[in-house]
Parts: structure tokens; sequence; C-alpha cells
């Protein structure tokens, strides 16, 4: 999992704490253990280590896991607007049902242009209406 994603989750933390809770929940979830200072943005880490950390953070924050997911999905693409990544996310499409379509593609460019070792999942969409997708 790379380093954005983790910088996504201290913005969270210092939006409602301190610097000093931060560093709290690196240590507490075994981060310290394995890397030194914070995630670096274009870095690749341990996957497992994101689950601790989002496990250690919601405790913090006094939330349940799958809210905080939503809060850091939220947030992630809030600050890829801010970021070089904008003009990506900005192409890939108007609506959810084209995004999805063209989410494929948008993490080829992603790879291509900022992270070579990106193994993206592969999304599609099976079945679509009005009001739903599959």
């Amino acid at each position: 999992m790379y380093g954005l994603v983790f910088l996504t989750i201290k913005n969270l933390v210092l939006s409602k704490y301190s610097e000093e809770r931060w560093k709290q929940a690196l240590q507490k979830s075994g981060w310290a253990k394995t890397y030194k200072g914070d995630p670096v943005e274009g870095e690749d880490y341990d996957e497992r280590l994101l689950f601790d950390l989002v496990s250690v953070v919601a405790e913090l924050l006094g939330t349940e896991v799958e809210e905080l997911l939503e809060s850091v999905g939220r947030n992630f693409i809030i600050h890829l607007q801010s970021t070089n990544y904008a003009k990506v996310l900005n192409i890939a499409g108007d609506s959810l049902p084209e995004m999805l379509s063209n989410v494929n593609s948008m993490h080829g460019h992603i790879k291509m242009a900022y992270f070579r070792k990106l193994s993206p999942p592969n999304i599609s969409v099976s079945h679509a209406t009005k009001n739903s997708m599959l």
C-alpha cells in the first residue's frame, strides 16, 4: 500500500488531534518498529501495517473501523485533488459509473507516471441501472 493512503490517515488524525497523537498511533500500530518517521507518498508499505494503523486510529478517534475507512476514502479523493494526481482524477469521469469504467485506465496511467510497482485491483461493472451497479 502506498504512502499516499497512510498520509490520508495522518491528515485525519491531525485534523482532530495533534502530531503527538499521530506519533502515538504510529507507535501503537507497530509502524515505528518497522519504519522511521512518517510514510513517504510514493513508497510502498506492508499492507498489514495499514490495517493495524486503521484499527489504532479508529480506537483513537472513538469510531468504528468501517466508518473510519469511509472517511479515509472521502478524504483520499479530497487530498488527491490538491496534488499532481488531480489531472488524472479529472479525466476519469464526471459520474461514478463513468469513473468506474475508466478506473483501470487511470490506474495504468498512475502506474506509468508515478508508481512503477503499483499493483491495483481490476475494477469492472457487470450490471448497471439508474439506481445501482454491480
